[in-house]
């Protein structure tokens, strides 16, 4: 009777310690649980805010890609404007120079004319002498 005694004691005290390792285990795995829970929700909100921070980061970039691409336009509008500008004042500086070669050269014909009527009436005067 001592050995059913001592069994059952024995049999209460293992069942009691498998018990109380089953309940501090499983409350670990449970508080484990939850907060690996307890991290989740902050860290869905946490890459939604990280998703509207890159929203806002593209929205930017593409503002000021545009203004970019503007400003490339201007500059190389402005460019072209100046090099007409440039071109426009060269023909015209040409053509002025060209207008006074002319000029020039049709004096210096009239004064070949004149040097040649000259001369032709200075033979005529030297042959009657």
């Amino acid at each position: 009777m001592l050995a059913i005694l001592l069994k059952l004691v024995f049999s209460m005290v293992s069942t009691l310690a498998n018990l109380v390792t089953w309940l501090i285990f499983h409350t670990t795995a449970h508080c484990l649980v939850l907060l690996i829970h307890s991290f989740k929700v902050p860290g869905e909100s946490l890459r939604g805010a990280l998703e509207q921070l890159a929203g806002a980061i593209r929205a930017c970039f593409e503002h000021f890609l545009e203004l970019v691409v503007e400003l490339t336009g201007s500059l190389i509008s402005s460019a072209f404007n100046l090099l007409i500008g440039v071109v426009a004042s060269s023909v015209s500086v040409t053509g002025e120079a060209f207008g006074t070669f002319v000029e020039k050269t049709r004096a210096s014909l009239r004064c070949l004319r004149s040097c040649r009527r000259s001369l032709r009436d200075f033979r005529r005067w030297f042959r009657r002498w």
